[in-house]
């Protein structure tokens, strides 16, 4: 196995066990996955029409990095006005803490009826080899749901092991999270320097572009499969058996 480059470590064996850390593959929303392919099918794909998750770029995005999952059930009560939050745990060893209303600009944010950010108790200690980042983001097609992480970027090769994981909620309602439900996304960056060239549009541009295009038809079946690559995260899982039981 290739050498790991992200290390999510936690003394909590119930949460390594019930609530581990998992590719982003694993938590793919039911809309998504109970979506029909194609809106016409046929015997070859020149004759069908593809619906949108047929797309390699959606696909790819929901699938990259890797997903913290709620490592309790967790139950979340804002105020009336909406200014503050009051968060329960089933494990009652993890602490309510929140972003007052002052710390977060009126000008952003503005989809979200409750303006304290949430401050959710992270048991993961989470660290990096050297020039890697993580991008946390929101897992942006569950829709359905009255919380949504905020997005960021953190060094972990040279930040503090322990960070909350920050939400907030869409609607001043009691908001119920249960143990294993997808929290955030978080995405691994290596850092370096990154140029981008802009100009006018080259031939080589344009015989790139054509020589691309003529894929398109090369198989009844379509040629996406020449469009990307998969994108491969793994979770090395340990010390997941309970004390004096054998591998």
């Amino acid at each position: 196995m290739t050498k790991p480059i992200l290390f999510f470590e936690t003394e909590n064996w119930a949460v390594r066990k019930h609530a581990p850390i998992r590719p982003a593959k694993d938590f793919m929303p039911e809309a998504w996955k109970n979506m029909p392919t194609y809106t016409k099918k046929a015997n070859h794909l020149i004759d069908s029409d593809k619906s949108v998750k047929a797309c390699p770029g959606i696909g790819d995005f929901m699938s990259m990095g890797y997903v913290i999952p709620a490592w309790c059930d967790i139950e979340i009560t804002p105020g009336q006005d909406g200014l503050s939050v009051t968060t329960r745990y089933s494990e009652p060893n993890y602490n309510s803490a929140y972003h007052p209303v002052d710390q977060i600009s009126k000008d952003l944010l503005k989809n979200f009826g409750v303006r304290a950010a949430v401050k959710l108790d992270n048991p993961w200690k989470m660290w990096a080899a050297a020039g890697w980042t993580l991008m946390y983001l929101p897992m942006f097609y569950f829709e359905d749901r009255n919380f949504e992480a905020i997005p960021g970027v953190i060094d972990h090769d040279m930040g503090a092991l322990v960070n909350p994981i920050n939400i907030m909620l869409k609607e001043i309602k009691p908001t119920t999270i249960k143990l294993g439900e997808p929290l955030c996304q978080v995405i691994p960056i290596k850092r370096e320097t990154v140029v981008a060239r802009t100009g006018e549009l080259s031939e080589t541009a344009v015989n790139r572009h054509n020589a691309i295009s003529q894929l398109k038809n090369i198989i009844f079946a379509g040629w996406t499969r020449w469009q990307h690559e998969k994108k491969d995260y793994v979770v090395d899982a340990h010390d997941l058996h309970l004390p004096g039981d054998t591998d």
